[in-house]
């Protein structure tokens, strides 16, 4: 992947994701298991080796209706993640943290966070990449 392709989130997201790797980091960060969201909206999740979490909002966003027919393939991915994420070579999220990455599922991203001694990785976004990516100055 080149720079010119990484993801850059829009300044606003950029200041909430800031916020919640230092909540995360104080552990102050209150999450919820992907496995009680899939139970909540009827869709399958497999438990494996890494523990996914969600923050709140991003329980909230992959509950809207108009996620509804990408939500599976959401848990699917971060199954399919979680299983082999220690040979896995996630996709850092453009120069926004160290710690943070990019999963693609078609045109929506996944922004997350992993603690590989932990074996834990928490959502703190999805989205379609338009509504995520800062605007490119044209050149």
């Amino acid at each position: 992947n080149n720079a010119a392709q990484s993801l850059e989130l829009r300044d606003n997201l950029a200041e909430f994701l800031q916020i919640t790797l230092a909540e995360e980091e104080a552990n102050t960060l209150e999450t919820v298991p992907a496995q009680t969201i899939a139970a909540e909206l009827g869709l399958n999740w497999q438990s494996v080796g890494y523990q996914v979490h969600f923050i709140d909002l991003a329980k909230q966003i992959l509950a809207r209706h108009e996620n509804a027919p990408i939500a599976q393939t959401v848990l699917d991915k971060l199954v399919e993640l979680a299983a082999n994420f220690d040979s896995a070579e996630p996709e850092p999220l453009g120069s926004q943290s160290s710690s943070t990455y990019v999963l693609r599922i078609g045109e929506r991203r996944v922004i997350y966070s992993a603690n590989r001694q932990e074996h834990y990785t928490t959502v703190h976004l999805i989205g379609h990449d338009r509504e995520l990516r800062k605007r490119q100055p044209l050149t």
